[in-house]
């Protein structure tokens, strides 16, 4: 099991939170931090109120509210980079299939 991980900008965690069409009022949080784990298939998370984290330390963040499925989360968040995807295709494989046209 990954330990959680923290997200304090705002956009990032609107960005997730919208892939992820999960409906969280963040305007009732004045400074929101996202708090995450994933694992192969999923993500655990919960948001926060930057302040109470703060008194209750970064690192005892032990447990999640909502859990979904990782495929709709951003990259930032999976760890893996759009450009890692690409570095998975051989181009000969890309030009050989050219050929067949």
């Amino acid at each position: 099991m990954s330990e959680f991980k923290i997200e304090f900008d705002r956009k990032k965690i609107e960005q997730f939170l919208s892939l992820l069409e999960r409906k969280l009022d963040l305007n009732r949080y004045n400074k929101p931090v996202l708090s995450y784990r994933t694992d192969d298939d999923a993500v655990y998370y919960t948001v926060w109120e930057e302040e109470i984290l703060e008194r209750l330390g970064f690192n005892n963040v032990s447990g999640h509210d909502y859990k979904d499925p990782i495929f709709f989360c951003p990259d930032w968040v999976t760890g893996k980079d759009v450009e890692d995807d690409l570095d998975d295709i051989d181009d000969d494989d890309l030009f050989d299939d050219l050929d067949d046209l």
